[in-house]
């Protein structure tokens, strides 16, 4: 019994400590032990890793190399840069201040940018220097707690944001907000995807709930929703992209995408889809999407869709679709097909596709739920969001961490067998304590 006090008191400790660390003071997050009035507490360190990949961009830089920037989750989450070329990750970087972020625009030099959770912080990439910088956090002030989505003119960057529908301009050369936080529309709690047409200075920007299209001219300063009445029974949009004269905008949780002719300020077409589209093919004019799982072409003249004979493994979908030229010559559409990491290269000359898996550095996330084995000698911890599960003995200090397993609401522990409550889908989980993990 005194044993199982003292445990009891390391968990009650343990999640002291982590109020501290994550809320009150973020030095701590630097001190290997604090002294507290309730003792001398220990940073045990990370204990919960995992490869979950929030979303991609593909890109080039000047000197004609192609990138895939992806987004490691974790705490803090991390940007991956992954040589097209080789396969490999060429290099990581820290997102401090964010524990997700999926809000990823590219500029006309190349260079990345990206919108951050938690604070709200802009960060930037520049593949033509290989240097990356933190500008920090933009939503100072309100109660605002991520970018939502960012989008670029040639001097700035229109970012909006969760939970109360805000916007703000970002100067690039300036580094820093330039603008007021303000909401977009009273009511509103998203404000999902922004686009800019460069040629009618325009910006376009998703609300919800419910769905509504906002078309903002900043020259003139007039702002009229466009979205059709049998659009706005829709959550938001979830993803917008502007090739040539036309809009597209994917419903959410609907799959379709709705085509806006910019110049002839109307809707005039229609597909199902499961992605956003493309930028334009370099061959052809059309862009490619997917569909459950398969590759479709829409031509931007005669505004029809054709299905290509190339799928995706099942159940997954192009997170990303962006052309990019290769160093041997070679032309690809690519982009992240799920959150494991994996992606693909379709080739639209050869009409062949290749899924690729690259290997990526686990990162150390939140943790979730918290418990202990009935003798009181070890911490049984599950990870927010992409799960994992971690065994660690007190006495020895080792710890053993058990995969795949996702995030979980409850942990239960009886003679013999431990209970899970998972998360999706309400499932319980039986583990024969005897057994091997599997």
């Amino acid at each position: 019994m005194l044993k199982f006090k003292r445990h009891l008191l390391l968990v009650s400790s343990f999640m002291i400590f982590n109020f501290f660390l994550f809320f009150i003071h973020p030095f701590f997050a630097y001190a290997k032990s604090i002294s507290t009035p309730y003792g001398v507490l220990t940073d045990l360190g990370p204990k919960v890793r995992n490869i979950s990949v929030n979303t991609s961009r593909a890109a080039m830089d000047k000197k004609g190399n192609c990138y895939l920037y992806m987004i490691l989750h974790g705490t803090p989450t991390v940007l991956a840069v992954l040589d097209l070329n080789t396969g490999k990750v060429k290099k990581t970087f820290p997102l401090l201040d964010s524990t997700a972020a999926w809000a990823m625009d590219i500029d006309e030099g190349g260079v990345l940018w990206i919108g951050g959770t938690n604070k709200g912080s802009i960060y930037r990439f520049d593949p033509n220097t290989f240097s990356f910088k933190n500008f920090g956090n933009q939503l100072g002030g309100s109660k605002e707690v991520a970018i939502q989505d960012i989008t670029h003119s040639n001097q700035k960057l229109f970012a909006t944001t969760a939970y109360g529908a805000n916007f703000f301009s970002f100067s690039k050369a300036k580094g820093k907000r330039v603008s007021g936080l303000s909401p977009l529309e009273p009511g509103k709690k998203f404000a999902k995807s922004i686009v800019y047409d460069q040629g009618s200075n325009t910006l376009f920007i998703s609300l919800g709930a419910k769905a509504n299209l906002l078309k903002w001219n900043l020259s003139t300063g007039k702002k009229e929703h466009i979205l059709p009445l049998k659009y706005q029974s829709e959550t938001y949009i979830y993803k917008m992209r502007i090739v040539n004269q036309y809009l597209f905008a994917r419903m959410y949780p609907s799959e379709k995408i709705a085509v806006y002719d910019m110049k002839k300020n109307r809707f005039v077409a229609e597909f199902p889809a499961s992605s956003i589209v493309s930028n334009k093919n370099p061959f052809k004019n059309e862009v490619y999407y997917t569909y459950k799982g398969k590759f479709y072409r829409f031509d931007l003249k005669t505004l029809k869709t054709y299905r290509t004979n190339l799928s995706l493994p099942p159940f997954t979908e192009a997170i990303s679709l962006d052309f990019v030229k290769k160093k041997n010559g070679e032309t690809v559409l690519t982009g992240l097909v799920d959150n494991d990491g994996r992606y693909y290269e379709l080739n639209p000359i050869r009409n062949r596709l290749v899924i690729r898996k690259p290997t990526l550095p686990a990162q150390p996330v939140n943790l979730y739920t918290m418990t202990q084995s009935l003798d009181g000698s070890k911490i049984i911890i599950n990870g927010y969001m992409s799960g994992g599960l971690c065994i660690y003995d007190v006495d020895t200090k080792k710890e053993i961490e058990l995969k795949p397993v996702s995030q979980l609401e409850t942990i239960l522990v009886t003679p013999g067998k431990m209970y899970l409550g998972a998360y999706p889908k309400a499932r319980l989980l039986e583990y024969d304590l005897a057994s091997k993990w599997k």
